[in-house]
């Protein structure tokens, strides 16, 4: 029965490692494609603001935090992180 689990556990070990890897180079690009963006809508933000547009500029404002690196794309680290823990956990579990 153990050796049952094992096998099992090794398909898991499989098909985390994959999707661990594919995450973590889709979380890099997408972490420098929202970093320029987040740029770009700050700067519009302010630029709102100057003009007297006080809502629309603090929309932008937010939006730009929310994308930003310490928004969304540190929730996704995280999430991801969570998976190549669970990676290794499984891998533990075969290995000892």
């Amino acid at each position: 029965m153990k050796i049952v689990l094992r096998l099992l556990a090794s398909i898991g070990v499989v098909i985390t490692a994959m999707l661990y890897g594919i995450c973590k180079f889709m979380l890099l690009v997408a972490g420098r494609v929202l970093g320029v963006l987040s740029v770009i809508v700050a700067v519009l933000g302010i630029a709102m603001l100057v003009t007297g547009n006080m809502p629309g500029g603090i929309a932008f404002l937010v939006i730009a935090f929310v994308i930003c690196p310490f928004g969304l794309p540190l929730l996704a680290a995280v999430s991801v992180g969570w998976l190549g823990g669970t990676s290794h956990a499984l891998r533990d579990y075969i290995m000892g």
